[in-house]
């Protein structure tokens, strides 16, 4: 069953955990998705959550994969099965799998520190802790230079 949590409608929670998720909503639905959390958190409740921040990206724009980045995920993920010793059979039913997985990433891209403070301030969060560091292999994972990001980690206090 599925649940939109932006809908639901339950006694107030202490904690939220959300793991790269932000950056799935446009602009928009950040804001929403924040006040969301907000609502459904008691007083002094905290969120824990992880995101990318991808400076330079405009965070406006939904960032999707290249048909070369793709490609390059796919063949990555294929020397990765072969060296573990995936039978051809189970390659055939994995690849397309992971082929869809990386044409559907992508998402609104936060680019600083300073736009994710703020959004969380704005809906109503103070932020207890931020720790930031660049995502090691992020570069390789998908074969381009531009899919360098920093992965952040924001502790935040309902106010």
């Amino acid at each position: 069953e599925r649940c939109d949590i932006l809908a639901y409608e339950g006694a107030p929670f202490d904690v939220i955990l959300a793991h790269s998720f932000l950056n799935q909503f446009p602009p928009a639905g950040k804001r929403a998705l924040l006040a969301g959390w907000r609502r459904l958190l008691r007083p002094g409740g905290h969120v824990l959550t992880s995101t990318r921040l991808r400076p330079g990206f405009d965070p406006s724009v939904r960032r999707v994969r290249s048909p070369s980045e793709i490609a390059a995920f796919v063949d990555k993920a294929r020397v990765a099965a072969q060296a573990q010793g995936y039978a051809p059979q189970a390659l055939r039913t994995l690849l397309p799998r992971v082929q869809t997985f990386a044409e559907r990433q992508g998402g609104w891209s936060l680019t600083d520190t300073h736009a994710l403070r703020a959004l969380f301030s704005e809906a109503g969060f103070a932020v207890v802790d931020l720790r930031s560091g660049a995502v090691a292999g992020d570069r390789a994972a998908f074969g381009t230079a531009d899919a360098v990001s920093t992965r952040v980690q924001v502790v935040a206090k309902a106010v």
